[in-house]
C-alpha cells in the first residue's frame, strides 16, 4: 500500500463500508420499529373497542370472534377464568403470570407489552407477540367480583421475517456496492493523478545539463495545474541560477586570469632581461594584483554565501555616522580628491557592522576611482528610515545603466573599470547586504555633477530582515 492510488482507494472502501455498515443498522432499527408501532397501534386500537362496547358477558358473548390466525383475542378475569378466546389452547393463568398489571393505569389506553404466550395450536404463528390489554367493566358484575380484562396479541413473527430478510438483501447488496466504490475510487484516482504521473516522469527526464525543458501544463484551474505551474516556476528559477553560477564562474575565471597574466608577464621580463630587472618595482606590482585579487575573492566568497542564504545578524544598534567617518578615513584617498563630510550627523541603526563597513568601504572606494575632484558623505534620518548618500563629480551614470551596475562583473565603459582598481563585484556586494539588512541602494543623479549612491536602511526601531 505505498501508493497514493491505493492509499485512497483502500481509504474510500474504508469509509464506504462503516457508513453502510451504520446506515444498515439505522434501516433495520428503524423498520423494526415502524413495524412494531404500526402493530401497537392496531391491536391497542382493537383492545380498546372492546373494552368500550362491552357492558355485560351477554354483550360479551355476542362480540364476534376475531378469525385472524395472527392475532389472539382472550378475555378473562385476575384469577385466570376465560370468557372469551379465540385459541382454544390458551391457558388463562399463564396470560395472567405473563402480564405485568402492576404497570397499567388504564387511563387513556391500554398498556402495550412485549408477551410470549404459549399456545396448543399454530392461530399466532409464533410465541412471541405485542398484546394490548386493557379492562373490561361489566355491568352485572359484584364488587367481589375477579376484574375482567381483554386482550389482543398480535404475532411479531413477520416483522422478524422482513427485517431478516431485508438484512440478508442489504447483506448482498452493501459489499456490491462498496466494492463499485472501490473501483470507482480506483479509476478516478488514477484519471486525477495521470498529469502528476506524467509530470514525474518528464522530471526525472530533466538532466542538471538541461533546464530549460518544462513539465506539461494540463490546463485545468485546480491543485494539478497549480502543482504544474509552481514545478515550471522552480525550474525557471533553477535554470537561471544555473546559469548564473556558470556565468559568475566564467567570470570570475576571467577576472582573475588578467591579474594572474600581469604578474607572470612582469616575472617573465624580470627573468628575461636580470640586468635591467627593477626588483622592488616588481614586487610592488606583484603585491598590487594580489592584493587585488584578494579583494575579488573576498567579494566573490561574500557573495557565494548569501546566494547559499546565509543571513546577516542585523539586529545590532550601530553609529551609521560613525562607519561612514572610519570608511572614509580607512579607504585610500586619490591626493586630488577633497572629501566632504559636512552633511554626516548622527544617525543609529540596526544592522551588522562589519557587514555595513564592507558596503560603506565600497561605496567610498567607487567614488574615489570615479571622481574628478570631490566627493560628498551625507547621513541622517527622515520618515521613511535612514539613508546614506556617497557623491562624485565624475561622469554620471546613465538612467538606462543605473540597475546594471550592480550586476555582477558588470562594467559599464573604460571610465569606470578595472583601470581604476575595481573588480565589477563591489556595487553588487553593496546591494545584497543592503537588501539583507531590509533596505537598498541605488542611483540617482547628484548635486555636485556626477552619480550620487543612496542607501536606505529602516530607522533603529523597525529593522525588516528582509
Amino acid at each position: 500500500m505505498g501508493s497514493v492510488r491505493s492509499k485512497i482507494t483502500l481509504t474510500a472502501v474504508i469509509v464506504t463500508a462503516v457508513a453502510l455498515a451504520l446506515a444498515a443498522a439505522f434501516l433495520l432499527r428503524g423498520l423494526r420499529g415502524s413495524l412494531l408501532a404500526e402493530i401497537d397501534d392496531s391491536v391497542s386500537d382493537q383492545a380498546w373497542d372492546i373494552s368500550v362496547a362491552v357492558e355485560d358477558l351477554a354483550t360479551l358473548n355476542a362480540n364476534p370472534i376475531l378469525n385472524d390466525q395472527e392475532t389472539l383475542q382472550v378475555v378473562f378475569d385476575d384469577t385466570g377464568e376465560l370468557y372469551l378466546a379465540n385459541d382454544i389452547g390458551v391457558d388463562g393463568a399463564e396470560i395472567v403470570a405473563e402480564l405485568p398489571f402492576e404497570q397499567a393505569d388504564f387511563v387513556d389506553e391500554p398498556l402495550v407489552v412485549d408477551a410470549s404466550i404459549e399456545t396448543a395450536t399454530d392461530t399466532p404463528g409464533s410465541e412471541k407477540m405485542r398484546a394490548a390489554l386493557a379492562p373490561v367493566v361489566l355491568l352485572d358484575a359484584a364488587d367481589t367480583d375477579p376484574l375482567t380484562y381483554v386482550l389482543i396479541g398480535r404475532s411479531i413473527g413477520s416483522v422478524d421475517s422482513t427485517v431478516a430478510a431485508t438484512r440478508t438483501q442489504l447483506l448482498i447488496v452493501f459489499p456490491l456496492l462498496t466494492a463499485f466504490v472501490g473501483l470507482l475510487a480506483w479509476w478516478l484516482t488514477g484519471r486525477a493523478l495521470r498529469p502528476v504521473e506524467l509530470m514525474r516522469r518528464e522530471v526525472d527526464d530533466i538532466s542538471a545539463g538541461d533546464l530549460s525543458r518544462r513539465v506539461s501544463q494540463p490546463g485545468s484551474q485546480d491543485e494539478i495545474g497549480s502543482l504544474a505551474e509552481t514545478m515550471n516556476g522552480m525550474l525557471t528559477r533553477l535554470e537561471g541560477s544555473s546559469t548564473r553560477q556558470r556565468q559568475f564562474v566564467s567570470d570570475a575565471a576571467h577576472e582573475l586570469r588578467t591579474p594572474l597574466a600581469s604578474i607572470a608577464a612582469q616575472l617573465d621580463v624580470d627573468a628575461t632581461h636580470p640586468d635591467t630587472a627593477d626588483l622592488s618595482q616588481t614586487a610592488a606590482a606583484v603585491r598590487g594584483e594580489v592584493g587585488r585579487m584578494q579583494h575579488m575573492i573576498d567579494s566573490m566568497l561574500q557573495l557565494a554565501r548569501s546566494d547559499q542564504g546565509r543571513t546577516l545578524e542585523v539586529n545590532r544598534l550601530v553609529d551609521l555616522d560613525e562607519l561612514v567617518r572610519t570608511s572614509a578615513q580607512r579607504v585610500p584617498k586619490p591626493e586630488h580628491i577633497t572629501l566632504d563630510v559636512t552633511r554626516v550627523s548622527p544617525t543609529e541603526a540596526r544592522g551588522d557592522e562589519m557587514a555595513l563597513v564592507r558596503l560603506f568601504d565600497n561605496l567610498i572606494a567607487n567614488a574615489y576611482r570615479h571622481a574628478s575632484t570631490r566627493v560628498d558623505l551625507g547621513v541622517g534620518a527622515d520618515e521613511s528610515g535612514v539613508w546614506v548618500t556617497v557623491d562624485d563629480d565624475g561622469s554620471g551614470i546613465a538612467v538606462a545603466e543605473r540597475d546594471a551596475v550592480f550586476e555582477r562583473f558588470v562594467r559599464l565603459d573604460e571610465a569606470r573599470t578595472r583601470d581604476g582598481g575595481g573588480s565589477g563585484l563591489g556595487l553588487a556586494l553593496c546591494r545584497d547586504i543592503a537588501v539583507q539588512h531590509g533596505g537598498n541602494v541605488f542611483v540617482v543623479d547628484s548635486p555636485i555633477g556626477g552619480a550620487e549612491f543612496v542607501v536606505r536602511l529602516p530607522a533603529s526601531g523597525s529593522t525588516s530582515l528582509g
